[in-house]
């Protein structure tokens, strides 16, 4: 995918150009109008406002689906940048019932509510379908290179969870909201929203995202054992230092030479390298003795540096 338009507009161009059988066509065009159309279709002079979208790429997906199964026009081809798209022909009536919003008079306004008809997605591959032209007119994702955040806005509350129940469905986890007026249905999770992408047959996004989702878990394993690595180096210095104040206390008082051979060996090699690790220290002794055998006769020297303390 170009690097010189959005992430999301990327993942849209592509399921812009997928091509399906006719029941999921139905399926994708009934989302669209259902997730878009926050007024009633109007239908007058033998036009029909299909489409109420600045989104350029929409019109032309949805006049690109139903004109294949329908005879149908558009009325407003010239103007592109028009908010509404405008078709004309004598197939609106056959698309307006596949699509269950056909009104017998055909005259005036449309109305119809935005609900998903079980019927239209009947099917899995109608399902998915309908969540890609949901995407298309409603849906937006962030650049993974950020936080992972993948959404779905609609007009209604009673829409947007009849939605929750068809991403249910394919054991997604959907989390809800209303901001402004708006009812929103978002997904943070990389699993799930990478699920969604194949759903759409994203596949290309899917894998620029999958790409950068593994660049980020690699980067973020480092840092991780970067800052683990620091925090142990941290604990070294500070025991080493905690044991070579108790070695100074013994030594100042009582003398390392009362201590007995293997704690006079830790002692002293302590001293000496003040900074080396347990095991470190342990493959210095002769003979060479485990971590815990070292660790135990610094913890008999602090035990003794703790007695001249407390007399």
């Amino acid at each position: 995918m170009a690097h010189n338009k959005s992430f999301s507009f990327g993942v849209k161009q592509e399921l812009a150009k997928i091509t399906e059988n006719r029941h999921c066509r139905i399926a994708e065009l009934s989302a669209i109008i259902n997730s878009c159309s926050t007024t009633n279709l109007e239908y007058n002079n033998g036009l029909l406002k299909i489409l109420k979208s600045d989104n350029v790429l929409l019109r032309e997906r949805f006049f690109a689906l139903a004109s294949m199964d329908f005879d149908i026009q558009i009325a407003n081809i010239e103007n592109t940048k028009n908010s509404e798209l405008l078709i004309k022909g004598n197939g609106i009536k056959s698309m307006l019932l596949c699509l269950n919003k056909y009104n017998p008079s055909l005259s005036g306004f449309i109305y119809h509510t935005p609900t998903i008809d079980s019927l239209i997605i009947k099917s899995e591959c109608c399902k998915k379908a309908y969540i890609r032209g949901s995407f298309l007119a409603a849906g937006y994702i962030l650049n993974p290179k950020g936080d992972y955040h993948m959404e779905f806005f609609y007009p209604n509350d009673t829409f947007c969870k009849e939605f929750m129940e068809l991403f249910r469905f394919f054991g997604l986890s959907p989390k809800f909201l209303t901001r402004r007026g708006m009812s929103y249905i978002y997904f943070k999770e990389a699993e799930q929203i990478s699920t969604l992408l194949n759903i759409m047959k994203a596949h290309v996004a899917l894998m620029e995202f999958e790409n950068l989702r593994i660049e980020k878990e690699v980067k973020a394993s480092i840092n991780r054992l970067s800052n683990g690595a620091a925090a142990n180096e941290y604990k070294i210095i500070d025991a080493s230092a905690s044991q070579v104040k108790d070695i100074l206390t013994i030594k100042q008082n009582m003398g390392l030479n009362k201590l007995n051979k293997n704690l006079l060996e830790v002692a002293l090699l302590r001293l000496e390298n003040p900074l080396a690790s347990l095991s470190e220290i342990a493959k210095m002794t002769s003979p060479p003795i485990t971590k815990s055998g070292t660790n135990h006769r610094l913890k008999k020297i602090s035990q003794i540096a703790k007695d001249i303390n407390n007399k």
